[in-house]
């Protein structure tokens, strides 16, 4: 949920530092740059291992019906996990 959550973050960002976001190629490179600089991030964290890609697609390749809504869709992220901690399972017991 972290990396999730990173990636979300800054796309919100990015939406909100500007007054809109080209849905061409320099929307596509806006796009493909910011995620590849979190995913690099994620990687520098220990928390992506390295070989992580990053797609976004041309602006003619977009769904039509998603492009008339202004949504950006068939974006891909795969990374992999370093391992390590995903969950905790614990209980508490609290007595008076």
């Amino acid at each position: 949920y972290y990396a999730k959550s990173q990636f979300d973050t800054v796309l919100f960002a990015l939406m909100q530092q500007r007054d809109k976001t080209p849905f061409d190629s320099s929307g596509q490179v806006l796009i493909l740059g910011t995620l590849e600089a979190q995913a690099q991030t994620l990687e520098d964290e220990t928390i992506f291992e390295a070989g992580w890609t990053v797609f976004v697609p041309d602006p003619e390749d977009v769904d039509p019906v998603d492009k008339a809504d202004h949504k950006w869709s068939g974006i891909t992220v795969n990374a992999q996990y370093n391992d390590g901690v995903r969950t905790i399972d614990y209980a508490i017991t609290v007595g008076l």
